[in-house]
């Protein structure tokens, strides 16, 4: 969640869209640890929403559905995320958000 490195970084010309080792984007990591300002930089940057999908088909919208991260599900949503994508088992956002 170091917002002021993931500026600097973004403004040096880091791609936003680079997996880490695991595969996943800073997006989706930083969906997932709840970092609102770093997650609005990256989306500022033009981090996609919908097609940075994890390996069982998890996008973005699903993690922040699944850990309570509602700021941060308005972000994705406002940047165009999809709301009826779903995961490979066959979950949208909704229905992850209507389990926990």
């Amino acid at each position: 969640g170091q917002a002021d490195a993931v500026r600097l970084l973004l403004e040096s010309g880091a791609s936003v869209g680079a997996p880490a080792g695991g595969g996943s984007t800073a997006l989706v990591i930083a969906c997932q640890e709840g970092h609102l300002e770093c997650v609005w930089l990256l989306l500022k940057f033009n981090a996609a929403v919908s097609n940075a999908a994890e390996e069982d088909g998890c996008a973005p919208m699903h993690i922040t559905s699944h850990r309570g991260h509602l700021e941060i599900s308005r972000l994705l949503l406002e940047a165009g995320a999809a709301v009826s994508q779903a995961t490979e088992g066959g979950f949208s956002p909704l229905c992850i958000a209507c389990q926990e």
